[in-house]
């Protein structure tokens, strides 16, 4: 847990690719009193992510191109809805913008001073903070905003990161229609061009878990919450 944003403790999974040294920044960060995590599979970290306690993700990224790395932060912002923060070894305009429209929440150049580093992991975890036992009711969805726990109709559903994104955005304006360029916004950030039925797939996904009029088709503009089941 946070115990207050200023000098508190965080829980940070840590990835490494290419000439970055993984072991360095996990002494550094443990000597400042960091609880750190490190991790060589995407699979590794979605269970430490689901058990509740990591506050943000930091992906160290080498190599040439980067390829590498943004196909391991694509599948993990797939994944995981938490901060993600990326530290490079190669520092451009190109490559910051490649990583952030891949759901990077930010991108440092590796001489970063890690003090500075930990304090942008406290802002990104002061902006994606939720107050707790905030719940959303909508329809026939309840979202637990503490839990992130989903339930349809009083039973539970288990949503992707990315599907819970759509929910989280048709249950908190229930009257809204999204348009498919809202949502691909809300799920990859400004400038990401998605496949062309990215959200479709989505949206038929979460149909099968809750129910056909659960999410609405409104015909040439986009998608808004169904109304509550009779």
């Amino acid at each position: 847990m946070i115990r207050g944003f200023g000098v508190a403790e965080l829980h940070l999974l840590i990835h490494g690719e290419g000439a970055l040294s993984l072991e360095s920044w996990r002494r550094y960060l443990v000597r400042r009193c960091q609880r750190v995590t490190l991790f060589h599979r995407v699979e590794q970290a979605v269970p430490a992510v689901e058990a509740g306690d990591v506050n943000a993700l930091i992906l160290l990224a080498g190599g040439d191109d980067f390829s590498n790395s943004l196909e391991t932060l694509r599948r993990l912002r797939d994944r995981l809805e938490l901060p993600i923060l990326v530290i490079a070894d190669v520092m451009s305009s190109g490559h910051a913008a490649r990583f952030l429209d891949a759901g990077a929440d930010d991108f440092l150049a590796a001489d970063t001073d890690a003090r500075e580093v930990l304090a942008r992991v406290r802002c990104k975890c002061r902006r994606s903070n939720t107050p707790p036992g905030l719940v959303i009711s909508a329809g026939g969805l309840m979202i637990d905003m503490t839990t992130m726990e989903v339930r349809w109709q009083g039973l539970t559903i288990h949503p992707s990161a990315k599907e819970l994104l759509i929910l989280k955005a048709l249950a908190s304006q229930p009257y809204r229609v999204f348009t498919k360029a809202q949502l691909e916004q809300i799920l990859y950030g400004a400038g990401f061009c998605a496949k062309s039925n990215t959200i479709q797939v989505f949206i038929h996904a979460l149909r099968k878990m809750t129910h056909r009029d659960a999410i609405l088709t409104v015909r040439g503009v986009g998608y808004s919450l169904g109304p509550a089941p009779a």
